[in-house]
């Protein structure tokens, strides 16, 4: 019996070490944590919205009344504005506001906790699309978090790079003022479930660029119907101003220099043999030109560029100075057994006859004052014009009608784009 009595003490004993391990390990579990945490007011009052909040569900105080929501904008930089596809990148910030009737609370049931961070995927948010998003027409706004206070007002901030479709007029390139729109609609939930009021659409955190200006910054709201149902659309218009200079000493003062480069041609002597290469080296360096000038400006016939249109009339005149050239080229080869035509005589020899004149007045010097008069006729007679005086003439000729011809196309396209520069708006307003 003494033996029996032993071991019913032992396995008592080891019975109870089990009992307390066993509760010790119950006690340190993460179970039992979460169970502790549970007291915590953040944890209570989670629980207690959630607890029958469904996130597909309009937050609506009564059936008859919308959500009335706030919506902001801000711009934070223009990265990129491209010109060939129309289309303009920039970054920047909504900011979205409503009241959320279901995720109000007393804080001081909760120790005085006005304000809680909440994933935005876990509560109702408004579907917007940007209409005319170049990639993606929603945002990702589960990457974003919402504040919501205990009042049931709800923040929502989600933003990010978008590229938008901006119809570009680049008549009055460089010199031109763009306005791009973000065209922001409520996408399926209709007026009477939530109706947005606009809010504003600044730039204080902008970033400069360096080749646009933000001039203006706008805002308007529209309200459209689709299938019986008034829906919302919000347009944040951007106003841009290019910088000039860049694009002026890179594209215009070329192009000038060049169009003088047309005169050169017609003050080298016909005999030089360069005058036709440097008359078709400035062609085509017009046409390497045209071919920049078409590489960033979109394949429209709307507008055209008034630069471009220039360079197009420059390199005109450009192929009517390699015809002239080649035509006073033949005239310094001619045959001087044949004579000149008169007509070629009054057309381009004006100063042959001073010239000729000229030579008869210096052999009226070394003669005696008898026979001068009879060698002055018989001078005025033998004088004839060449070919070669004619190809000179021909030269001074083209080279004036040329100079003419470029300061008038200057001076012209200098006016046009100055006049409708000036009269491009600056504002909104």
């Amino acid at each position: 019996m003494k033996s029996m009595t032993s071991e019913s003490r032992a396995m008592a004993t080891r019975c109870f070490k089990v009992l307390v391990s066993t509760l010790l390990l119950v006690s340190l579990s993460p179970s039992s944590a979460l169970i502790g945490n549970s007291s915590l007011p953040d944890y209570r009052l989670m629980r207690d919205l959630f607890d029958g909040y469904n996130p597909a569900v309009c937050p609506k105080s009564s059936a008859d009344e919308p959500v009335e929501g706030a919506m902001d904008y801000v711009l934070m930089s223009v990265n990129n504005v491209d010109e060939k596809e129309q289309v303009i990148a920039i970054n920047g910030w909504l900011i979205l506001s409503w009241t959320d009737a279901f995720l109000q609370w007393d804080p001081a049931l909760y120790e005085d906790i006005d304000m809680i961070v909440i994933p935005s995927k876990k509560i109702w948010l408004p579907d917007i699309a940007f209409e005319n998003s170049v990639d993606n027409l929603f945002l990702d706004v589960e990457r974003f978090a919402a504040t919501v206070s205990s009042d049931g007002t709800v923040n929502f901030l989600p933003g990010g790079p978008i590229t938008l479709l901006c119809p570009l007029n680049l008549t009055n390139f460089p010199f031109d003022v763009q306005i791009c729109s973000i065209d922001i609609v409520s996408w399926t939930t209709p007026e009477r479930a939530m109706k947005y009021k606009l809010g504003s659409f600044t730039k204080d955190l902008l970033v400069e660029n360096g080749q646009w200006n933000i001039a203006d910054l706008n805002a308007s709201y529209i309200a459209f119907t689709d299938d019986g149902e008034t829906f919302s659309e919000v347009f944040l218009h951007i106003m841009l101003q290019r910088k000039p200079l860049y694009q002026a000493m890179n594209t215009i003062l070329p192009v000038v220099m060049m169009s003088f480069l047309n005169l050169a041609v017609f003050r080298l002597p016909p005999d030089s043999g360069e005058k036709v290469s440097l008359s078709i080296t400035v062609l085509l360096a017009y046409a390497v030109w045209l071919l920049m000038m078409s590489s960033i400006t979109p394949t429209t016939s709307d507008n055209l560029p008034l630069v471009e249109t220039f360079i197009t009339l420059f390199m005109g005149v450009s192929t009517i100075s390699v015809f002239v050239t080649v035509f006073i080229i033949r005239l310094n080869h001619g045959d001087d057994s044949t004579p000149v035509p008169q007509w070629m005589k009054k057309l381009f020899c004006v100063r042959c006859g001073r010239s000729a004149r000229s030579s008869s007045v210096k052999q009226l010097d070394s003669t005696d004052s008898t026979d001068s008069l009879g060698s002055l006729g018989s001078t005025d007679s033998a004088e004839t014009v060449t070919w070669k005086m004619m190809a000179q003439a021909a030269d001074r000729v083209a080279f004036y009608t040329i100079l003419a011809v470029t300061v008038i196309m200057l001076l012209t396209a200098t006016g046009i784009i100055g006049c409708k520069s000036a009269y491009q708006p600056v504002s909104f307003k």
